[in-house]
């Protein structure tokens, strides 16, 4: 039963992102069309890599430690 509801919502998601996307005349029927005739790309190949911009490296041995115990 959780899988046919899932299934529903990822269905329903589809269909109000077009309808909005239309609604709102921001719909490229023509990127759509060729969308959909390839059958589109896997998330993973259009996907970018991951910056969090965390420096890695050593922590300095003279570090302050700023946190307060009570």
């Amino acid at each position: 039963m959780s899988e046919a509801r899932a299934l529903t919502n990822l269905v329903g998601n589809a269909v109000a992102t077009v309808v909005v996307a239309k609604w709102v005349g921001e719909l490229d029927t023509d990127k759509l069309q060729s969308e959909l005739a390839s059958g589109g790309s896997a998330i993973l190949e259009t996907r970018p890599e991951d910056d969090l911009g965390v420096a890695e490296g050593p922590t300095p041995a003279n570090a302050v430690n700023t946190t307060k115990t009570v």
